[in-house]
């Protein structure tokens, strides 16, 4: 049993109460004044994640040892993802113990925009499918999200928007839908080439498909990309897409002492890029 414990620094301010015990009944709550939540990226380090802001409102816990149960009702001001300010954050979420389902939703609005609402339910008892979400997404700032794809992307910018939906489990999580990236541009690491597109790109659980996407390259030029970049839950990247290009920029390398190929290209025809980011073929 943990009654009245709180932390402070400066205007800071948490509390906890409750009991942790095997009765579901039993809850842990917290709660949380003008709480940075840079305090809790020391826990997250391993996750790629980094957040910012400034939280106020409650968290509770029952069912720790059984059947998990969350409650919130929180809002974050000046939310940020990786030093990237993406607006101001609430979270509210209550359980139905009848049906056993988390109810939740999140809402992001920066100025007078909401551009990202999640609404749906979790069911942690279920063994087959604990997602039912929707996620829409309007004019998401990517840079926030290249940490997740630098082996392949780098200086990643742009706008996302789009409607998706989770599903699956918590060990394997269904991601489907299609994003529209406007004003999309990167580096391809190992061509050390800059790109840029305004494009649909179609989701599905293990892949980002790509169906006649138009790069344009640094001089103008401009190639067709189709295929798909394939994941493990956004880990062990693999491409397999062939590139439709004339006169466009492929290779834009110096030479350091280690590259198998260097030098600049800008050839016309075709190139297929297959295989492992780290041991890519392409021919």
């Amino acid at each position: 049993k943990i009654s009245g414990l709180t932390l402070s620094r400066d205007k800071q301010f948490f509390g906890l109460n409750g009991i942790i015990s095997n009765n579901n009944s039993d809850r842990l709550e917290f709660s949380f004044d003008n709480f940075s939540m840079q305090n809790i990226n020391p826990m997250l380090s391993s996750s790629g994640f980094g957040f910012g802001g400034v939280m106020n409102g409650n968290f509770s816990l029952s069912g720790i040892f059984s059947k998990l149960n969350v409650l919130s009702d929180l809002s974050i001001q000046n939310f940020c993802l990786n030093s990237d300010t993406v607006g101001n954050a609430t979270v509210k979420s209550g359980w139905n113990d009848e049906k056993q389902e988390l109810t939740a939703n999140v809402n992001v609005i920066k100025g007078t925009k909401k551009i990202i609402d999640v609404d749906g339910k979790y069911y942690p008892a279920s063994a087959d499918n604990n997602f039912d979400f929707r996620i829409s997404l309007s004019d998401i700032y990517l840079h926030p999200f290249e940490k997740f794809i630098d082996d392949v992307f780098s200086q990643f910018y742009g706008k996302l928007s789009g409607d998706l939906t989770l599903t699956g489990t918590s060990a394997d999580p269904q991601l489907n839908g299609k994003l529209k990236i406007t004003k999309g541009n990167f580096i391809l690491n190992f061509l050390n080439t800059r790109y840029s597109f305004t494009d649909e790109i179609s989701v599905s659980p293990y892949d980002f498909g790509f169906n006649n996407l138009t790069l344009n390259d640094e001089n103008g030029n401009t190639a067709t990309l189709n295929g798909k970049l394939s994941h493990n839950n956004f880990k062990d990247l693999t491409l397999n897409m062939r590139l439709d290009a004339n006169n466009f920029q492929c290779m834009n390398t110096i030479y350091t002492g280690t590259e198998i190929y260097y030098g600049t290209a800008n050839p016309s025809g075709f190139a297929t890029l297959d295989g492992p980011v780290k041991s890519l073929a392409i021919d």
